[in-house]
């Protein structure tokens, strides 16, 4: 059994030795197992790898990239924001690592020599490095897909760079010395086992064998054999053999007061089983073991934008827009604002202008909740509400990017004219809910009855407007030529859903919310001899007095509207603001 015992030993401990032992040399005392270290001389300007090359779970991926003298960047991001930012952009995918390091990549054809924007400050990255000389990253490798990306910092091709790439495993380097130290306890066992075994076959052979022939044999003394006192007291004794210890001798029976023997231990195999087992435990406490992770596990979505990105966002905003507002800048208030927000923004420009205005004051607008849904696809849009700032209630903004190479620009937003309870999304997991279709429908056919009712006034059923501010004034704006006489010229007014494609839909607790905005146009042409006379107020960029013969006066409203499941919908709007105007006077 021993021997038995000694073999399974031997046959675990000597490949477990030898693992130990390699691994410790190969792994070394900082637990990082090189993956790559290769150098790549491409046409194109950017390598990345696809997310199946970083397949596991658990380890710490370091990775640099030197490309000598030019200034090179490394990052690592999910593949939905790398996918957008590489879309129709030729580049150099690294698909297969083998065993050995070897490297198997593919050419990706785009129209794009070059992203269109340069990585550094995109935001989405989540670990990233810029400069000369080497550069070096580490992430946390999880079931979160990851691609990397090497290329120059100023994007251009060709692309030659040097890369390494390391998985450290935490405690991968004690594993090694202790499955080499459980290797060689094992070796040493086998070898103490088979040794025992053999040695107790050699005694329990010398133990078999039988007596000399001239050994006297004990026999049963009869009566009249008894000795006499004389013969017994000379201390000869004949006839009998005295068993002693020794070569061929059995040891001397234990005397009544001798220890008495413990309780059964474990047999070996046991004590084997038991020590792999406490073995094995030590072993998967003290490492990072990497879990593999299939391609079809990997969640696919990404948070639009988080709470930090929506505070550098804010950050970022209310610096611009002062600066952008303090000179009437077009072009510089264009790189933080998009859609309504911004039309209105130039406007109020050229209408300060108009009237010898002073620009806006300064402000501060910070974010107070984030309303971000989970995406799979650029773009990507969120909803943020922001603190009151004084005597003024918070407001929501829409805020969009349209690809992985553009910022995040601020579409809509939603000042009420009075603190008003706003509906709130809910939120699973930390994200927001996307509304399902059925009441996105419903949603959807509240809007097209309030753009009606924008053009005729007519107001529609189960939309509670007590808190819509402009949107009730919209079927008013303009001029006002309701009573004009049938000879005075032709008016009109068309209003339309400002950007449907920017409409998205929130799940609330009562049912979906959005954030939209709804404009109109008023036409306007006068026949001879007839004209309006603007009120001394003026009109937008239509001083106070001038005769209009003939107009195109654009205004727009930004609202929030929550939709229950019950049919009912509520309305809270800003005010009503103008976004162009085109006169000629008589």
């Amino acid at each position: 059994m021993r021997t038995a015992i000694g073999i399974v030993l031997a046959i675990l401990g000597l490949p477990l030795f030898a693992a130990g032992v390699v691994g410790a040399i190969y792994i070394g005392p900082d637990d990082t197992v090189e993956i790559v270290d290769a150098h790549f001389d491409t046409e194109a300007a950017v390598l990345a790898t696809t997310p199946s090359v970083l397949g596991v779970a658990g380890p710490t991926l370091h990775v640099s990239a030197d490309a000598g003298e030019a200034d090179v960047f490394v990052g690592a991001a999910h593949p939905v924001h790398v996918d957008s930012y590489l879309a129709d952009v030729a580049h150099e995918t690294i698909t297969e690592v083998g065993l050995g390091g070897e490297v198997t990549s593919a050419t990706e054809d785009g129209p794009k020599p070059v992203p269109d924007a340069p990585p550094e400050g995109l935001g989405w990255w989540q670990g990233s490095s810029t400069g000369s000389g080497e550069q070096s990253i580490s992430v946390e490798l999880t079931e979160q897909p990851l691609r990397i990306v090497v290329m120059h910092a100023e994007p251009g091709a060709p692309l030659a760079v040097d890369v390494a790439a390391g998985a450290e495993v935490g405690g991968a380097f004690v594993v090694a010395v202790v499955v080499g130290v459980v290797g060689l306890a094992s070796l040493v066992g086998a070898f103490w086992l088979i040794r025992s075994a053999r040695r107790r076959r050699r005694r329990a052979r010398l133990t078999a064998v039988p007596p000399p022939a001239d050994a006297v044999v004990d026999e049963e003394p009869s009566a009249d054999d008894e000795p006499s006192a004389d013969e017994a007291g000379d201390g000869e004794e004949t006839g009998r053999v005295i068993p002693l210890p020794g070569r061929h001798g059995a040891p001397p029976p234990p005397s009544p007061d001798s220890t008495p023997p413990g309780p059964p231990r474990p047999t070996a195999r046991v004590r084997l089983i038991a020590g792999f087992g406490g073995m094995s435990a030590l072993v998967t406490g003290c490492a990072q073991l990497p879990q593999p992770v299939a391609e079809s596990e990997r969640p696919t979505t990404v948070e639009a934008i988080t709470p930090a990105a929506a505070d550098d966002f804010f950050a970022h905003y209310t610096e611009t827009n002062n600066a952008a507002n303090a000179t009437r800048d077009d072009e510089l208030i264009a790189t933080v604002e998009a859609g309504a927000l911004l039309e209105t923004t130039r406007f109020a420009y050229e209408e300060q202008e108009v009237r010898g205005a002073e620009p806006f004051v300064s402000f501060t607008i910070a974010a107070s909740a984030v309303a971000a849904p989970r995406l799979g696809e650029y773009p990507l849009w969120s909803f943020v509400a922001t603190e009151p700032d004084g005597d003024q209630a918070g407001s929501w903004y829409l805020l969009t990017r349209a690809d992985a190479a553009s910022p995040w620009l601020a579409h809509l937003a939603v000042h009420p004219e009075q603190d008003v309870a706003m509906p709130q999304p809910v939120s699973r997991d930390g994200s927001a809910v996307v509304a399902d279709d059925e009441i996105a429908e419903r949603g959807d056919a509240v809007l097209d009855e309030l753009t009606a009712f924008a053009e005729t006034g007519q107001e529609p059923d189960d939309v509670d407007l007590s808190y819509a501010g402009g949107v009730s004034r919209l079927p008013e704006h303009g001029l006002q030529l309701d009573d004009a006489p049938p000879e005075f010229g032709s008016h009109d007014r068309q209003c339309q859903l400002r950007d449907p494609d920017q409409v998205h839909w929130l799940a609330t607790e009562f049912g979906a919310m959005t954030l939209a905005a709804i404009e109109c146009t008023q036409t306007m042409g006068a026949n001879p001899g007839y004209s309006v006379v603007v009120g001394p107020e003026g009109l937008g960029i239509v001083p106070g007095g001038a005769e209009i013969v003939n107009s195109s006066i654009t205004q727009s409203v930004s609202f929030m509207l929550a939709v229950d499941t019950d049919g009912s919908a509520t309305v809270v709007g800003d005010r009503m603001r103008p976004t162009a105007m085109d006169y000629s006077e008589a």
